[in-house]
């Protein structure tokens, strides 16, 4: 088992928020999820870890996806929204790139993972030209840059999990 995915199973083991499949899918998108014992999404809405600055107005992106393969480790952090999407799903976004970071620190796993990692935003309604350009500005992660992908119905997402590695 890869040493992150090992050390998260730990980690939230009591938590109750990690699941094979997602148990709550608000949009209009068919997601053909790895039917894998290494395939595990962690429900943010139900993780101790995301919610402690919830009364603070704390943003945090609906699910973390983690899927082994090959010695590799993806990890998409998700972002859900139906109708209009909001401005603010970058910043839950940036939320749970923050968290991912944190948890790699906690992990005492070093930069030489093997870790491919991507941030969407899922939506089943009309976005226009100018907020995909605004929502997809890069955001850092781990002293670089990364680009959310906002992605209509999951065809992008349904691709990745398709094709990796």
């Amino acid at each position: 088992m890869h040493p992150f995915l090992s050390w998260l199973l730990t980690h939230h083991n009591a938590h109750g928020c990690l699941t094979a499949t997602p148990r709550r899918w608000n949009i209009k998108c068919s997601i053909r999820w790895p039917e894998d014992s290494a395939f595990r999404l962690l429900d943010c809405d139900r993780c101790p870890d995301f919610l402690q600055g919830q009364g603070q107005g704390g943003k945090r992106p609906d699910f973390l996806l983690f899927w082994e393969r090959r010695g590799r480790l993806l990890v998409v952090v998700l972002e859900l929204t139906r109708g209009a999407v909001e401005p603010d799903k970058r910043d839950q976004i940036a939320e749970g790139l923050r968290i991912l970071e944190g948890y790699l620190a906690q992990s005492n796993r070093g930069p030489h993972l093997l870790l491919d990692v991507h941030a969407f935003i899922l939506h089943s309604g009309h976005v226009s030209s100018v907020d995909v350009r605004r929502l997809q500005r890069p955001l850092p992660f781990r002293g670089n840059r990364l680009q959310p992908v906002v992605d209509r119905c999951g065809h992008y997402l349904g691709d990745l999990l398709a094709r990796w590695p």
